[in-house]
């Protein structure tokens, strides 16, 4: 700010003398002025409150000069700069929106109302700037909400702090969908023809063609691929690859599926088990074809 004045008699000459510079009265520099003067003085914000405050310039009695004080009111303003936190969100969950509000000096702001927009829509109820400048505003975002970029902004009007300037920020925040990749477990009898049929959906259900799922039978790679408009994918293990070998081993076989993620779905993961059965086939080589009842029965054969 700039103060500027004079110091002049009763009738209006001016004089030259020593006069002292007061802030809310506490005593800050002296200075001589030729009758006018006219300076910069930027108080220091870091210990001095926004509101009304006075600055006094002070002349003391000198030969037959009285003492006199000129002052002034002053209204000290903030500047106010806002931030959030940039981040992740999933549809129809609710997010945290994070942030600071501080001053020209960096020095958190409490006790600053603020209101919210989540894009072209203003959010309800408005939160209050807490110690430090720290704020949280609690949203669920829609089901309905598109995938991609969304503007969220921060902003503060000074009509319940006005000592403080009107601020506002934005960032975009990414609405991303989890993939649901789903294949049932399924039990077979060895050498029996082995299918694939399974679904891939986002995370409202709805079929999600552009995603490209990667099969793996027991950790063998077998192919990639994708839904068809319901979401649905089904294919048979081919003659070359392991899972339709007729002296496969028996047990329990893990069925890999793995999305590593695109665009606006985040990576998915599922195994499903495939439980491979082996024929039992029962040879008897000899019997007794004579029996007497109430004695033993001996047959001799091979279970393979």
């Amino acid at each position: 700010m700039i103060v500027s004045g004079s110091l002049s008699m009763d009738n209006g000459t001016q004089f030259s003398g020593l006069v002292s510079l007061h802030f809310d009265e506490v005593y800050l520099e002296s200075f001589i002025t030729n009758g006018t003067f006219s300076f910069e003085y930027t108080p220091d914000s870091s210990y001095i409150d926004v509101g009304i405050h006075v600055i006094e310039i002070r002349y003391s009695e000198k030969d037959y000069n009285l003492a006199d004080i000129g002052s002034t009111d002053v209204y000290l303003h903030r500047q106010v700069f806002l931030n959030i936190d940039e981040k992740q969100v999933l549809r129809d969950e609710v997010t945290e929106i994070v942030g600071y509000a501080r001053d020209e000096s960096s020095l958190g702001i409490a006790g600053l109302e603020l209101s919210f927009t989540w894009g072209d829509n203003t959010l309800d109820d408005k939160v209050t700037t807490e110690f430090g400048g720290s704020y949280l505003k609690s949203y669920q975002v829609p089901n309905a909400q598109v995938l991609g970029k969304v503007t969220v902004t921060v902003v503060f009007y000074n009509t319940t702090s006005p000592y403080y300037d009107n601020a506002s920020t934005e960032v975009d925040f990414t609405v991303v969908s989890e993939t649901v990749i789903h294949l049932p477990d399924v039990e077979i009898v060895r050498g029996e023809n082995v299918w694939f049929n399974g679904t891939i959906f986002d995370d409202r259900g709805q079929a999600v063609e552009e995603i490209e799922v990667n099969i793996f039978w027991d950790g063998e790679y077998l192919r990639r691929t994708t839904g068809d408009s319901n979401g649905s994918f089904s294919f048979e293990c081919d003659s070359e690859w392991s899972c339709s070998d007729s002296e496969h081993p028996v047990g329990a076989i893990p069925v890999e599926l793995d999305f590593g993620g695109f665009g606006y779905y985040l990576p998915s993961n599922y195994i499903a088990i495939y439980t491979i059965w082996g024929h039992t086939e029962i040879e008897i080589t000899d019997f007794s074809e004579v029996v007497i009842a109430g004695e033993n029965v001996t047959f001799s054969g091979f279970i393979n």
